[in-house]
C-alpha cells in the first residue's frame, strides 16, 4: 500500500460499537446490524478502514467478516456491564477513530468525536406498558438524552424521522434496512422435520403489546368455528412457554428458529400475516414481497410509505373482527402471490443503504 492511501485510511477510521448485539435476542435490530456490516463493506472500496466492537461471546457471528474490517471483542456479560463500558471505557476508545457509529438506539452520555445514532422506533412513547421494569424505563432514559446529544441521527424510516422531530424536534435523516433474499436452494434440506406443514399462514412476530398478538389469537379461534382448515404457524424471537395459553390445533407457535427455517416456512406458507399496530420499519413486510407472498397487515403509516397498496389492509381499530375479516376476504379471493414490481425492492438493497451511509459520513467529516 503506498503512502498517499495508508495516509487516507488513517484520516478515515470508523469505529462502530455493536456491544448490544445479543444473538436471537433482539429480532429487527439483530437483522439491522448484520445489515449495516455487509452494506458499508460492499460500498467502502477500501476508503475507510471500520473498526466494529462486539461482546467476546458473540464473535462467532461476525468472523465471516474478519477479512474485511477490523473485529475488537470486549468481555461483556450482562447488560449493566456493556452501559458501563459504554459510557466509561469506549470513549476514551474512540478517542483514536475519526467518527463513531451507534445502530442500537444508544450511545455513551458524553463522548469527543462526531457520531452517528440509528433510531430504530419511538414505540416507549406510544406503548409505555412495554417499558415497565427499571432496566427499560432506563434504557428508554438513555435513548432519550441520546437523540440530543447525537452528531447527526439516522431514521429507518420516513414515519419514524416525523416522529423524532414532532417529539423531540430533532432532524434525522432517513435510510431504509437492507434486506437480502435468501436462495430457497441453499436451504433446501433445513426444515426436513417441518415436511407435515401445509396450508399455512405465517406469523413472524415478537410478543410484545403493539404487536397484537391476543387479537390475532381471537380471529384465529373465531376462523376456527367456520371449519377453516388453514393452519397459523407462530415464528419470532421468543420461547414456545412464553406464548399465551391456546387450545385451537390450527395454532402453532414455533418461537426462535433458525434463519435456515425461517426461509424455508417462509417458502411454503399460502400467506403472511402481521397483525402489529406500530413498527419502525417492519422486516417481514419486505421479506412478504421479496419471496412473493401475499402480506396481511394493518394498515400503519409504515407499511403505507413502504409498499402502498400490495397488502392486504386489516382496517383500524385492528381488533379481533377486522383481523377475521382481513381473512376472511384473502381466503375468498383464492390469492397465491403478488404482482411486484422492482422498484419496491430496489430502495432495500445492500448497495443502496451502504451508499446512503457513507453520503451521511462524508457530510460529517
Amino acid at each position: 500500500m503506498n503512502l498517499f492511501k495508508q495516509k487516507l485510511i488513517k484520516n478515515k477510521k470508523i469505529f462502530i460499537d455493536f456491544t448490544g448485539y445479543i444473538h436471537k435476542k433482539k429480532g429487527g435490530a439483530n437483522s439491522y446490524v448484520i445489515s449495516l456490516i455487509k452494506s458499508l463493506i460492499i460500498a467502502n472500496n477500501g476508503s475507510y478502514l471500520i473498526t466494529i466492537f462486539i461482546r467476546k461471546s458473540q464473535y462467532q457471528y461476525f468472523q465471516i467478516y474478519k477479512n474485511f474490517i477490523n473485529i475488537k471483542t470486549v468481555n461483556i456479560t450482562n447488560d449493566f456491564e456493556c452501559i458501563m463500558w459504554l459510557n466509561f471505557c469506549f470513549p476514551i476508545i474512540s478517542l483514536k477513530s475519526n467518527l463513531v457509529i451507534f445502530p442500537l438506539n444508544i450511545k455513551p452520555l458524553f463522548l469527543f468525536k462526531k457520531n452517528i445514532l440509528v433510531i430504530h422506533d419511538l414505540n416507549f412513547l406510544y406503548y409505555p406498558d412495554n417499558f415497565k421494569s427499571l432496566k427499560k424505563r432506563i434504557s428508554v432514559l438513555f435513548r432519550i438524552i441520546s437523540i440530543f446529544t447525537s452528531t447527526i441521527r439516522i431514521s429507518i424510516s420516513n414515519q419514524e424521522k416525523f416522529s423524532i422531530y414532532k417529539n423531540y424536534k430533532q432532524k434525522s435523516i432517513r435510510i431504509y434496512h437492507a434486506i437480502e433474499k435468501q436462495s430457497q436452494n441453499k436451504f433446501k434440506n433445513a426444515t426436513s422435520s417441518f415436511k407435515t406443514f401445509s396450508d399455512y399462514y405465517l406469523i413472524i412476530s415478537s410478543l410484545a403489546v403493539h404487536k397484537n398478538i391476543i387479537n390475532c389469537l381471537k380471529a384465529i379461534n373465531k376462523l376456527s368455528e367456520r371449519n377453516l382448515s388453514s393452519s397459523f404457524i407462530f415464528i419470532g424471537n421468543w420461547d414456545i412457554e412464553d406464548f399465551p395459553k391456546v387450545s385451537s390445533k390450527n395454532i402453532i407457535p414455533l418461537g426462535y428458529v433458525s434463519e435456515e427455517i425461517k426461509q424455508q416456512l417462509i417458502s411454503k406458507c399460502k400467506a403472511i400475516l402481521i397483525p402489529s399496530k406500530y413498527e419502525g420499519f417492519g422486516m417481514p413486510f419486505i421479506e412478504s414481497i421479496m419471496n412473493k407472498k401475499p402480506l396481511l397487515a394493518c394498515r400503519i403509516a409504515v407499511l403505507e410509505e413502504l409498499l402502498g397498496d400490495l397488502p392486504n389492509y386489516i382496517e383500524k381499530p385492528f381488533s379481533y373482527k377486522n383481523i377475521f375479516n382481513t381473512l376472511i376476504d384473502f381466503e375468498k379471493s383464492n390469492k397465491t402471490k403478488i404482482n411486484l414490481k422492482n422498484a419496491y425492492l430496489k430502495k432495500f438493497t445492500h448497495e443502496k443503504m451502504g451508499k446512503n451511509y457513507f453520503k451521511v459520513i462524508r457530510l460529517i467529516r
